[in-house]
């Protein structure tokens, strides 16, 4: 993996004049991109958090990852995509999901597979000539886990944008769910992959463990409500189970969002199952080398607590590893 292809990711919940130079040491640290999350109860605007650092930025790519359908209507997000792709042509992907805290704080359910599927097309139908003008080939990213939304991702997104962790063989099976997808679909031009992964890179290895350890959790709540049982190692199977259940005790009074600076709210993780949704260590080098064997076009890194700006310094460490 070339060092471009390592971006990062961030909840907008600063000061929007704080997420622009943010946005900047990212670009200035020669970062692959910067993903903007969504979520109107918990942070700023996504849309306008990108507009602003697309205005105050000069080359780096830009992602919403991810927005989603049911607060958005595909139209209102097409054509908010289109005009920010008309401000920085080239730079915008659009990232759709089902919703998670967006639509959990608004009272409303996820969107479904079907509604996902329709949202991309609209999407796609919408940039293919806004408002009577030329085209906006905008790239579509489908946030996607389970088999189902990862052959919807081959069938008719650029990029499937994964919450799957760094094992080998969970990739290698979502990548093959992509693939098969694609085939049949008879796509000319398959469907790329896009890794939401923590990385944590401490002082001590203990450090790096519980820098990432809340987003850990998350993700293993994730792969074991979507991911079919057979796909995770036999020996990891109990321990994913007893973390699940951690998760599904703690999401009754809050989201994820609010375990990340204080992992201890969700409970001891076994080191098993951070390893396999995180990477985390003291030690530049190895994260270099475990980012490089991911079989994974693009990773992008969250950086969504309160350290962020050390976790930016650390992390671009291992650019140039």
């Amino acid at each position: 993996m070339d060092p471009g292809q390592i971006n990062v990711g961030i909840h907008p919940d600063h000061p929007v004049a704080e997420t622009v130079a943010f946005a900047r040491a990212v670009e200035a640290a020669g970062f692959g991109g910067l993903w903007i999350a969504d979520s109107q109860h918990l942070f700023r605007d996504c849309m306008v958090s990108t507009t602003a650092v697309a205005l105050a930025t000069d080359r780096i790519p830009l992602g919403i990852g991810v927005t989603n359908p049911v607060l958005r209507h595909p139209s209102v997000l097409a054509g908010s995509a289109a005009s920010l792709d008309e401000l920085v042509p080239g730079r915008l992907t659009l990232g759709l999901g089902s919703g998670e805290t967006a639509v959990q704080t608004a009272g409303k359910r996820s969107a479904t597979i079907a509604e996902m599927e329709e949202a991309l097309v609209a999407c796609r139908q919408y940039l293919a000539g806004p408002w009577g003008g030329p085209a906006r080939p905008v790239p579509l990213v489908l946030a996607a886990t389970g088999p189902r939304a990862l052959a919807l991702a081959g069938r008719l997104a650029d990029s499937a944008y994964m919450k799957m962790g760094c094992d080998h063989g969970l990739l290698r099976w979502a990548s093959e769910q992509i693939t098969a997808a694609s085939r049949t679909a008879g796509r000319a031009t398959g469907c790329t992959t896009t890794l939401l992964l923590p990385v944590g890179l401490g002082d001590s290895l203990e450090d790096a463990y519980r820098e990432v350890a809340g987003f850990a959790a998350a993700t293993a709540g994730a792969v074991h409500q979507a991911v079919p049982r057979s796909v995770v190692a036999a020996e990891r199977q109990g321990e994913l189970d007893a973390v699940a259940e951690m998760v599904r005790q703690a999401r009754t009074n809050e989201t994820y969002a609010a375990w990340l600076d204080d992992p201890s709210r969700i409970g001891d993780l076994p080191r098993g199952v951070i390893d396999m949704f995180c990477i985390a260590s003291d030690d530049v080098g190895e994260v270099a080398e475990r980012l490089r064997s991911l079989p994974v076009d693009r990773v992008v890194v969250p950086l969504l607590t309160g350290r962020r700006d050390e976790q930016l310094a650390r992390l671009a460490d291992v650019l140039v590893a």
